[in-house]
């Protein structure tokens, strides 16, 4: 993996798109708060650019700037281990284009031992969204994407096949109450166990 790490860290350092492994399904990104490069993603994929994507870290502490307000809610389910995307108010710091229409910014702490190595390297934010055309399925491997798709990127970190795995869970706290927009991996059911546990 270390080949790989070094050259993925150099090309969202340089502002390039990278398809990389994640926790769930192959994705797509880079420097997240690179406008030009959020751009160019939405461009590859043919991503309607009204539509939010999510961002990656390794550690809640480093999107302290991007958060405007986060309830008790919030806090338990960052302390938990669960592989959600949570929703959260941002700052101006956050671009514009990662929220597209949406009033709210998605962020997961990443679990997977890749995408934190090259946060952590690139002390960036990772841009992420499943890497295949808009309006196709995610996928597990990268032999499942046409050529023509591939070479629109920068870097390609292909890792082999990935464990069969759902979408992250999508979640959203307002007035006190805990709504999942999407359900993935992650039920509500245990969601609520794990805010009863703390």
């Amino acid at each position: 993996m270390g080949a790989y790490l070094e050259q993925a860290v150099k090309a969202v350092l340089s502002g390039n798109v990278v398809i990389y492994p994640t926790e769930t399904v192959y994705g797509i990104g880079g420097d997240a708060q690179n406008d030009r490069l959020i751009r160019k993603v939405q461009a590859i994929k043919g991503r309607d650019a009204n539509k939010p994507m999510l961002v990656l870290t390794d550690d809640w502490d480093r999107v302290g700037g991007w958060i405007a307000e986060y309830t008790s809610i919030h806090r338990k389910l960052m302390r938990s281990q669960l592989p959600i995307t949570l929703l959260f108010q941002p700052t101006d710091l956050v671009p514009v284009r990662l929220r597209g229409l949406s009033e709210l910014i998605g962020i997961r702490k990443t679990t997977h031992p890749f995408c934190k190595a090259l946060i952590k390297k690139t002390d960036r934010l990772l841009l992420s969204t499943s890497a295949n055309p808009a309006g196709s399925p995610p996928v597990n491997d990268l032999k499942k994407l046409r050529l023509s798709f591939l070479l629109k990127v920068d870097c390609v970190v292909d890792v082999g096949v990935l464990p069969e795995a759902l979408p992250s869970s999508v979640v959203a706290v307002g007035d006190g109450q805990l709504k999942v927009v999407r359900e993935g991996s992650v039920g509500l059911a245990e969601i609520t166990r794990i805010l009863d546990l703390e």
